[in-house]
């Protein structure tokens, strides 16, 4: 009986033993798949620098110049004989972008003009020198004058349909006028005769009202990204 009973004792341990093994088996044996990812990007770069000056800027209410002689308007920007500004608009587009970017450009929003002039007509000719990046530019009539001072200015500021991403961008103008006082290496007739035409400018100025003669400078540049971007499957 007692045999019997301690081969039952050891049944019954053998069986736990088993069980026992088999639960442990079934904690640590299974399947496991892992996969894991990281990315880490930043806002791409827009270095893109513009500046413009303030096209009120370009003239004044008054003047001096280096012999004190002051002019000075009623109200009115205003220019004379004796006034000049070697920078009366700038405009500067510069940097680097890393997106694709295009490049509009506009003068006035009916003609397209950078530079207008208004009431001075073609009898006698606009006696203003125009300067684009410094190169001077005169004209035996008014048209013609305000013609070649937008085709120099239309070489150096361009529209751009599509500049690829981290393409160096430079487009960078000045614009600037003088009204000669006295015209150098002229004899006194030939001064004389400048003088008149001044004088009929501004005499025009005092009786045309609204259509008196003017100079009227327009722009417009504005740098933007060009379309959508998508990641693309390598």
């Amino acid at each position: 009986m007692k045999k019997n009973a301690m081969l039952k004792i050891a049944a019954i341990l053998m069986v736990a033993v088993l069980l026992t093994t088999c639960a442990i088996s079934s904690t640590f044996a299974k399947y496991v798949s892992t996969k894991s990812t990281a990315s880490t990007a930043r806002v791409a770069k827009w270095g893109i620098t513009m500046t413009a000056s303030n096209n009120d800027s370009a003239f004044s209410k008054s003047y001096v110049d280096s012999k004190d002689q002051t002019v000075i308007s009623s109200g009115d920007f205003v220019i004379a004989p004796g006034v000049k500004s070697a920078e009366a608009v700038s405009i500067s587009i510069t940097g680097t972008a890393e997106v694709a970017t295009k490049i509009d450009v506009a003068g006035n929003k009916t003609s397209g003009k950078f530079v207008t002039l208004t009431g001075w007509g073609d009898e006698k000719a606009c006696p203003l020198t125009f300067y684009v990046n410094n190169a001077p530019i005169t004209a035996a009539s008014t048209t013609a004058l305000e013609t070649a001072v937008n085709e120099e200015i239309a070489k150096t500021l361009k529209s751009v349909e599509f500049i690829a991403p981290n393409t160096p961008i430079s487009q960078v103008i000045t614009v600037g006028y003088s009204w000669d006082y006295e015209t150098a290496g002229k004899s006194e007739v030939e001064q004389a005769a400048i003088d008149a035409i001044d004088t009929y400018f501004g005499e025009l100025a005092n009786t045309a009202g609204d259509a008196a003669p003017k100079v009227i400078f327009d722009f417009t540049a504005t740098v933007t990204q060009v379309g959508e971007s998508y990641v693309t499957a390598e």
